[in-house]
């Protein structure tokens, strides 16, 4: 749950996904994310991507492995 409760526009709905969902439209409000990048960000000086990215860097399954160390 760590990618909803990050976003910004509150876009993610925090759908189960061991059960996965079927169409995007279950998993998110794609509008709220649009809204939110194409109005606010967009007038943000230096962004050329029309993504946040805060989801994506939140997110635990994107994160590489720590090893550990031997004692």
């Amino acid at each position: 749950m760590a990618c909803r409760d990050a976003c910004p526009a509150g876009a993610i709905k925090g759908v189960n996904t061991v059960d996965h969902y079927k169409e995007r439209d279950a998993a998110l409000h794609f509008e709220r994310c649009m809204e939110r990048l194409t109005g606010e960000y967009a007038k943000l000086p230096h962004i050329g991507a029309a993504i946040c990215g805060i989801c994506i860097r939140v997110c635990p399954f994107g994160r590489k492995k720590r090893k550990h160390s031997s004692w």
